[in-house]
C-alpha cells in the first residue's frame, strides 16, 4: 500500500499554516505601521529583508509583526510512530507605555491552545499532541517588540513498507 502523498511531513506543515490563518481569520493586532494589521502567517521563516540588514525599518522581524512562523524543527521514527516537533515563533509590537504588548502574543498563544484542545486534527489527519504545549514569551526588554514561542508535536502517518518488486 502506498503512501498518501497529502500525508507527508512537509502537508502537516502546511495544514498547521492552514489551521493558524482559520483561527486568526478577521483579528488584528497593532503592527509597526502604526496601523492594526491581521496575523501573517509564515512556514520556516519570515521573508528575506529587502534592504540593507542593519536597517531596523527593513528587518522583517520588525516589519512583518503580527506574525507567527511555524518552523519545522525535527522528527522522529520510532516503530509505527512518526512525530515531528514545530515551533511556533509569535511576533507582535506595541508602543504602549506600558509595556503591555506581551499580552498581544499570549493572546495569540491562548487563541492556538484553545483550538488545539478543542479539535487536534489538522489537516487531512495529522493530530497534535494536545496534553503537552510548552510556550514561553520573551523575559528580555525587546519592547515595542512582543516575542514568544511555542512548541507543538504532531503525529504523522507511518511509512508503510512495500515488497521490493524485483523480489516479488
Amino acid at each position: 500500500m502506498k503512501n498518501d502523498p497529502g500525508l507527508t511531513i512537509l502537508d502537516a506543515q502546511d495544514a498547521v499554516c492552514s489551521r493558524l490563518e482559520k483561527i486568526f481569520s478577521g483579528t488584528t493586532y497593532n503592527s509597526a505601521a502604526g496601523v492594526r494589521k491581521p496575523v501573517s502567517i509564515y512556514p520556516q521563516d519570515l521573508p528575506v529583508p529587502n534592504g540593507n540588514d542593519d536597517d531596523v525599518d527593513s528587518d522583517p522581524a520588525v516589519t512583518e509583526t503580527p506574525y507567527i512562523i511555524t518552523r519545522l524543527t525535527e522528527g522522529k521514527v520510532e516503530g509505527d510512530d512518526n512525530n515531528i516537533l514545530l515551533i511556533l515563533i509569535f511576533g507582535a509590537y506595541d508602543q504602549a507605555n506600558d509595556r503591555s504588548g506581551y499580552r498581544d502574543v499570549v493572546s495569540m498563544i491562548q487563541r492556538v491552545i484553545a483550538s488545539v484542545k478543542a479539535k487536534p486534527y489538522v489537516g487531512k489527519n495529522f493530530e497534535v499532541h494536545k496534553d503537552d504545549i510548552p510556550w514561553a514569551i520573551n523575559q528580555e526588554n525587546t519592547s515595542p517588540y512582543n516575542f514568544g514561542a511555542m512548541q507543538l508535536t504532531l503525529s504523522v502517518p507511518s511509512y508503510n513498507q512495500e515488497p521490493d518488486s524485483a523480489l516479488v
